[in-house]
């Protein structure tokens, strides 16, 4: 695996995250302020802030969630499991022990009797964890398994491609409605491959923790 390749995308992906907190945390504030500014100069100003705060939180969650495309590589989950499919030897990845929630997070999401002093228990770790997000990631090829997820992005990307990205001339009726609830969990799940994929089996981070379901 080209390590410099890997470390790009995982790297961008945790911008994006970031990225999307911060439009997140602008909109989220904005909309608290709401009834304090109504009938004070300011009130217009901050509905534009928070209009370019709600576009750009959609963008970087549809950006997250890319397909990979071999014409135009983008820096997304989807094409991050798929570089590691390809090319990943498990025998040189295995998660890092000092990872305080990776194996408390296995047992939560994934395999309830794991235990991580059976023999090859890292190295099937790193597997289990892998395979976890490929099959629970919207945006990754095959059949989708998290339908819940998958719906979610189905009807943020309605947003973007009909709202944000071009000003289509139609209503939205009849398409996948958006909501705050689902770019939430996409969000979440977009931390989770941070904190369990880029950071767990690829680099450092004592901050890993286990998301309750």
């Amino acid at each position: 695996m080209s390590s410099e390749q890997l470390t790009s995308i995982l790297g961008r992906i945790s911008v994006e995250i970031w990225l999307a907190h911060e439009a997140l945390g602008v909109y989220a504030a904005s909309a608290e302020a709401a009834q304090a500014l109504q009938g004070r100069n300011f009130n217009h100003l901050f509905g534009v802030i928070q209009r370019h705060a709600r576009d750009a939180l959609i963008l970087s969650v549809c950006n997250l969630f890319e397909k990979p495309n071999k014409s135009y590589p983008n820096y997304s989950v989807p094409s991050a499991l798929a570089k590691i499919e390809d090319t990943c030897d498990w025998q040189e990845v295995t998660p890092l022990n000092s990872i305080p929630k990776l194996h408390e997070f296995i047992r939560q999401r994934i395999e309830p009797a794991f235990d991580i002093c059976q023999p090859d228990a890292e190295l099937t770790a790193a597997q289990l964890v892998f395979e976890y997000f490929k099959q629970e990631c919207p945006g990754c090829s095959g059949e989708r398994k998290n339908n819940a997820l998958g719906d979610a992005l189905d009807a943020v990307k309605v947003l973007r491609d009909k709202r944000v990205a071009h000003v289509e001339n139609h209503d939205l009726e009849g398409l996948p409605q958006a909501d705050f609830g689902g770019i939430i969990k996409l969000l979440c799940f977009a931390e989770d491959f941070d904190r369990f994929v880029s950071l767990g089996l690829f680099g450092f981070s004592l901050a890993a923790e286990a998301r309750p379901e």
